[in-house]
């Protein structure tokens, strides 16, 4: 009741769509799809095959929701053979995803992005990650395979995490921040990899003196006879 489907748009079969959505012109949602009541799928988007979303969910144009996973086998001569990616995706109530961003669909089960949360334009989400309720990840956020993200979020520009990664709730990621390893300890992050808010500001400061820095020690090494570094 009361759902748009635009000129040019492309349902398949078995979708269903709940009431007041506006599916837009172009954009293309694949078969066995679910979509819940009062969300807009902007032009040419796509929801592919078994995909669930939420209510008032957007994704606006140019994004993919159930991307094939990046997953494929070597043989003995390092030739590469795709894994089937058989999974979803489900992205929960209210979320939004920004232009020409990319969630892939799971190996065998679900990615799944939390109720509330809001991804920016160009943001990379991998096959198997989980992603909690109300974060905020703004553009060209990268998060590899099977990784955790907790409830509240926030990164800033360029954020890279890595594969098989936790990031526990109310975690803050600045500086293009570059996750390798597990953060369990919430607050503020930066750099990469990254360090404690405070520790990566000083050592950042450190950094911008180091020539200064290397030529005081060199003159003192100078004056005591010893060899310069």
């Amino acid at each position: 009741m009361g759902t748009a489907i635009e000129p040019k748009a492309v349902v398949g079969q078995n979708v269903k769509i709940g009431a007041h959505c506006r599916i837009m012109a172009g954009a293309v949602i694949e078969n066995d799809a679910v979509i819940g009541d009062e969300t807009v799928v902007h032009p040419l988007a796509v929801v592919g095959y078994g995909c669930r979303l939420g209510r008032q969910v957007v994704i606006c144009s140019g994004s993919v929701i159930g991307s094939e996973g990046y997953g494929f086998a070597q043989d003995k001569e390092r030739k590469s053979h795709p894994i089937p990616q058989t999974g979803i995706v489900v992205i929960e109530d209210r979320v939004r995803v920004g232009a020409n961003s990319c969630i892939d669909r799971a190996t065998y089960h679900a990615t799944r992005i939390g109720a509330g949360t809001k991804l920016d334009n160009l943001c990379h989400v991998a096959h198997n990650v989980n992603i909690g309720q109300d974060c905020l990840l703004t553009a060209m956020l990268c998060v590899a395979g099977s990784t955790k993200i907790g409830d509240r979020v926030i990164t800033s520009g360029q954020t890279g995490i890595l594969d098989h990664v936790s990031v526990c709730s109310d975690t803050v990621l600045l500086h293009r921040a570059g996750v390798s390893k597990d953060i369990d300890v919430p607050g503020a992050y930066g750099g990469a990899p990254v360090l404690p808010l405070s520790e990566y500001l000083k050592n950042t400061a450190v950094f911008r003196t180091a020539t200064k820095l290397r030529k005081q020690v060199n003159d003192l090494l100078k004056n005591s006879g010893s060899k310069e570094v």
